[in-house]
Parts: C-alpha cells; sequence; structure tokens
C-alpha cells in the first residue's frame, strides 16, 4: 500500500512540473512572440535573397559540359 501512495505522490510532482512548464512557455511566447516571430521572417528573407542572388545556373551546358540543344526538348 506504501509503495502505491509514492507512486502517486510522483505523478502529482511531474504533473506540476509540466504545468509549470507550460506557463513558463506561454508567457515566454506572449511576452516575446513578435520578436522572435520578427527574428525569423528576417533570416528567412535573407536565406531567400541569397538564394535567389548567389546561384548562376547556364541552362546550356550538361553537367559534363557539354553544349545542350534545348530546342530539342521544346519540340520546335
Amino acid at each position: 500500500m506504501r509503495k502505491r501512495k509514492s507512486l502517486g505522490q510522483t505523478m502529482t510532482e511531474y504533473i506540476i512540473i509540466v504545468a509549470l512548464c507550460a506557463i513558463g512557455l506561454l508567457l515566454v511566447v506572449t511576452f516575446f512572440g513578435n520578436d522572435i516571430k520578427q527574428i525569423f521572417f528576417t533570416a528567412s528573407s535573407s536565406l531567400r535573397e541569397g538564394a535567389a542572388t548567389d546561384v548562376t545556373y547556364d541552362s546550356t551546358y550538361t553537367s559534363g559540359g557539354e553544349k545542350f540543344d534545348t530546342k530539342k526538348l521544346s519540340g520546335s
């Protein structure tokens, strides 16, 4: 019987810890949510711009270096 009471007490302690963590997380998101959102937006924008401007690709050459005729694919 004593073991059962100890098990219930431990479970209650874990529930309290999880509840406190959830409340803390809600407070952090409430106070810093817009700042965090702005950080992720800025990072994703710079990654998107970097990917669009840093890559140069010439579609007339294959990976082996030989000339590739795009007219054959388009049927013209």
